[in-house]
Parts: structure tokens; sequence; C-alpha cells
């Protein structure tokens, strides 16, 4: 095989995955057929409703790559909402960048950020937003596994991008961001 036929291929695999993913996310969006399956739509509303966001992020992308998420998080932090981000120590730069970008904003420690060892990140490859996490009567006191397709890498604009509601796994995730908390703080 030449390496043109190769590139070809390549290609036309790559075409095919495209439209098999479109495909399914536009099922899951148009049928409902799974309800622990959100849109990015749908986590913006929810994000716009709650109080306290944390955020574990391998790599801050959709903070840096999405103007409609960095409007809506400079818009949310104006209106008082506080958000917390778990990076690895690699991202310090990018961290550091929106810290600039996010705190004057509201002068207030509304937007915090916490960096943690490298290792912890190996296997996550998406990030994992907490909504209101230590308000258990919040009607918004949920997390999400976010764009699990990683969508937001083949540059399709896919729309829907898929967010996987967390189940138990959520507290586990709570308890690990609250440890990590005290850990910065001392306590």
């Amino acid at each position: 095989m030449t390496e043109k036929q190769i590139l070809i291929k390549y290609q036309n695999q790559k075409n095919r995955d495209n439209k098999l993913r479109e495909k399914f996310e536009r099922i899951i969006i148009e049928k409902d057929i799974l309800p622990w399956i959100t849109t990015k739509d749908e986590l913006c509303e929810i994000e716009s409703e709650a109080k306290c966001i944390w955020i574990i992020t391998p790599d801050f992308w959709w903070k840096i790559n999405d103007k409609e998420i960095e409007l809506m998080v400079i818009k949310n932090i104006k209106k008082g909402k506080e958000y917390k981000y778990l990076f690895p120590q690699s991202k310090v730069g990018i961290a550091n960048e929106l810290e600039r970008k996010f705190n004057p904003i509201k002068k207030s420690d509304n937007v915090e950020f916490i960096q943690v060892d490298n290792n912890i990140f190996d296997l996550i490859t998406f990030e994992l937003v907490l909504y209101d996490p230590l308000n258990l009567q919040s009607k918004y006191h949920e997390g999400f596994y976010i764009d699990i397709l990683n969508s937001r890498y083949d540059h399709s604009n896919s729309k829907a991008g898929i967010n996987v509601k967390m189940d138990k796994s959520l507290y586990l995730f709570i308890e690990f961001f609250k440890y990590m908390l005290e850990k910065k703080h001392g306590n």
C-alpha cells in the first residue's frame, strides 16, 4: 500500500467515525432515550443556575477554546458564582492566565485554582464538573463527565458532545476535591 492509499484509507475511516458519532449524538438528543446523557447546551443551563461549580480538568480545553463557555463563566462570576478548578501541575501556566482573566472580574475569591500531581490525570482525558457539590438540597446537586467521546478534538463542529451524568461516583469526586482543598489550605 502506498503512502497516499494509507492516507486516503485513514481519511475515509475518520469520516465514517465522524458520521457515526454525529448520528449517535443526534439520536440521543432527538429521541431523549438516555436521560443520563446531556448536551453542552443543557449543561450550560445547569451551570447558569448552580451557585458553586467545581471542575476537574486535565487541560482547561473548554475554557480556552470555546468562547461560549468562556463568556458564560465570566457572566457567572459577575453574578457571584463560585468556581474551583482542580488541574495538573503541568498546566499551571494556563491556570495563571485564566486566574488573571477571571479574578479581576469580581474582586473576591470566587475563582480558585488548585494544582495536583500530574499522575492523577493519567486516566482522566475529559473534564468532570460538579454542580453545587456541598449542597445536597440544591436541585442542581449533580456531576457530569464532560465530552466523553472527545468530540472537541475532531474539529467537525459537532455541537452536541456527549456528557454523562454521574451516579454514586459523584460523591467520590466530591470527597477527593474536598481533600485537595484541605491539603491546599493546610487543614
